[in-house]
């Protein structure tokens, strides 16, 4: 009997070895649709948010505006028309050479 046993043994194929493999690439597609799915809700929802220009951070001619900090005390606001110091907080426009105080860019 125990030869019948070793020689069935010997006819039978091998099992094969299931891999994580597959499980994690599905998993991680998974993950990439509902991230997908969440970015295109998120896009949705705040859509309205992303249109709206912000009057703060632009010049009167449309630029952006660049926030800085004053390299010395020659410049002046041209809202309000103060001076600023050394070092103080602005915004501007290169292109215009128009600059915005930190007073005047967070009032309403």
């Amino acid at each position: 009997m125990e030869g019948d046993a070793e020689s069935q043994a010997a006819v039978l194929p091998a099992q094969k070895k299931s891999s994580l493999l597959p499980w994690m690439i599905g998993g991680v597609a998974c993950l990439l649709i509902l991230l997908g799915i969440a970015s295109a809700i998120a896009v949705t929802i705040f859509k309205a948010d992303m249109d709206v220009v912000d009057t703060a951070t632009i010049c009167p001619d449309g630029h952006h505006l660049a926030e800085f900090w004053t390299p010395d005390p020659s410049y002046f606001c041209n809202v309000c028309g103060d001076p600023q110091r050394r070092g103080a907080h602005m915004f501007g426009c290169r292109k215009c050479n128009w600059d915005k105080c930190e007073k005047c860019a967070t009032s309403p």
